[in-house]
């Protein structure tokens, strides 16, 4: 068998760094509630821009409650902006599965809590990278994969956003996937 050493530490750490969207900022950047264009109150979990709202879902005692389309448009140096959710709410909050389209080109499926990605999903970037398992309070968090668009990637545990511990490292050639046990700690590599 031939030897090979697959490194993903350089790309994959340029990748995370500069991922769009890739380390979300969490729910309390700009908290509070807001009233979407409909009258009905959702919390703003969305940091960015002067955003304004519009939710097709019922209200209940004032508040988004059940599942609709969450549009949210925001204008970022001097360019409009649209984000797309189709999602639960439950009293304003954000729970349980949703798909997400943001104007980046990014998209999300997976589970929320508290507004919040939590449980399993699966985030798409524009470039063709991908991540899918667990999230814990917003973070890759847990059993994950993810892959990069030249054939490269990663299965294992996550810790607070980054690789951490044993897992597969792998590459694909041809129609073979070449794998090969790797370690990480908080991020990096160390075998």
């Amino acid at each position: 068998m031939a030897s090979w050493t697959l490194s993903l530490t350089g790309a994959m750490g340029l990748w995370f760094a500069l991922a769009p969207g890739m380390n979300t900022p969490d729910a309390h950047a700009a908290e509070g509630w807001v009233k979407t264009k409909e009258g009905c109150v959702l919390w703003n979990f969305f940091p960015h821009g002067k955003p304004s709202y519009s939710w097709s879902g019922k209200c209940a005692n004032g508040k988004a409650h059940g599942k609709g389309r969450l549009v949210i448009r925001h204008v970022v140096q001097g360019v409009l902006n649209t984000d797309r959710y189709k999602v639960e709410y439950k009293r304003g909050i954000m729970e349980g599965f949703g798909e997400i389209e943001f104007h980046n080109g990014s998209t999300y499926a997976g589970y929320f809590r508290a507004n919040k990605k939590q449980g399993h999903g699966k985030y798409r970037w524009p470039n063709g990278v991908w991540y899918a398992g667990n999230y814990v309070d917003n973070q890759r968090h847990g059993q994950g994969e993810v892959f990069l668009p030249r054939g490269a990637g990663y299965i294992g545990p996550w810790r607070n956003g980054r690789q951490h511990g044993t897992g597969k490292c792998y590459r694909i050639s041809g129609a073979k996937k070449l794998t090969q046990t790797c370690r990480f700690k908080n991020g990096k590599r160390i075998r």
